[in-house]
This record gives structure tokens, sequence and C-alpha cells, in this order.
């Protein structure tokens, strides 16, 4: 009979491990090519390492708990959706694959602990970086290919890069 108590409790701590975090929040728009349909997005990872949540509408409101690789989410119609991911989530990785042209802005880089950015947005074309934090890159070593890809604009003045070690082709 423990089993319902431990899952209603493995529920909560899920849900609620992260509710003070600020979010990596980034917007898409679904009508641009990648491999989901024309309504969908997918979040691509690489590795381990993940428990995170996301908030598919921007509204406050995490829809999704503790995902631990690949996500997809099918809007119903198609257009630009703000979404927030929150928790654990070391490493995005497009590496010029998937739903690459369908993220066009990171609006937020939030507190979240971030492993590599090696091949991270590779490939992202439509990309706009109107973040005015910076990335927790302590953990970080490697930024080679992280923005490989024409036209990426924002500031990364205030990026804190003292524990980088390969910034080859980082734009």
């Amino acid at each position: 009979r423990l089993y319902p108590t431990f899952f209603f409790t493995f529920l909560l701590v899920c849900a609620f491990q992260n509710a003070s975090a600020q979010s990596f929040i980034t917007t898409w728009d679904t009508t641009q090519p990648g491999i989901s349909n024309g309504t969908s997005i997918s979040i691509p990872t690489s590795g381990n390492g993940y428990n995170y949540d996301v908030d598919w509408d921007n509204d406050g409101v995490f829809d999704e708990f503790c995902l631990v690789g690949d996500v997809t989410h099918d809007f119903g119609v198609a257009g630009t959706y703000t979404i927030r991911i929150q928790g654990d989530f070391p490493y995005i990785h497009f590496n010029n694959a998937g739903d690459r042209q369908k993220i066009i802005s990171i609006d937020q880089w939030g507190d979240l602990e971030w492993s590599s950015f090696q091949g991270a947005f590779y490939g992202c074309d439509n990309l706009s970086s109107l973040a005015t934090d910076a990335p927790d890159l302590s953990g970080v070593q490697d930024l080679s290919s992280m923005f490989r890809a024409s036209g990426i604009t924002g500031d990364f003045s205030n990026w804190d890069v003292s524990t980088i070690t390969d910034m080859s082709f980082m734009f």
C-alpha cells in the first residue's frame, strides 16, 4: 500500500523542485521547416542528466514534468509559441538537424546549469538572442559550433567565458 503514497510524493517533488527557478525561455515558429509537423516543435537533448519541466504556452503553469530526454509537443494550431524550461536541462543539441529552423529566439537564459554548448544551436539560421541575462557557463568548456548559423544576432558581451577551452567556429 506504499505505492500510491510514494507515487504522489514523487510527483510533488518533481513538480515543485524548481518552483523559484528562473526559466530558460525560447520562442518557436511551427511553420518553419523541421522534423516535426507544422503545428509541433521538438526540443533536442543529448546525453543524460536531464530532469526538466516545460510550460508549453508561457502562462506560468508548467504542463509536463520530469522529462529526461527529447520531447515533441503538438500545439494543434500552427503559429509562434514561447515556452519555458526549468530544472535540470544541461544541453540543448540541434547540431544542424531536427527543428533547428523553428527556434527563432532565446528570450532568457535563466539559471540553468549548462554542461556544454558544442553544436547546440548549429544551423539555427532563424535564431536571435534577445536575452539580457547570460547563461551559466561555469560547468561548460566547449562552445565550438554553438551558433554556427547565418545571421545570429545578440549581445554576448556579459558572458563569463573563463572556463571555456574551445570556441572554434562558435559563430
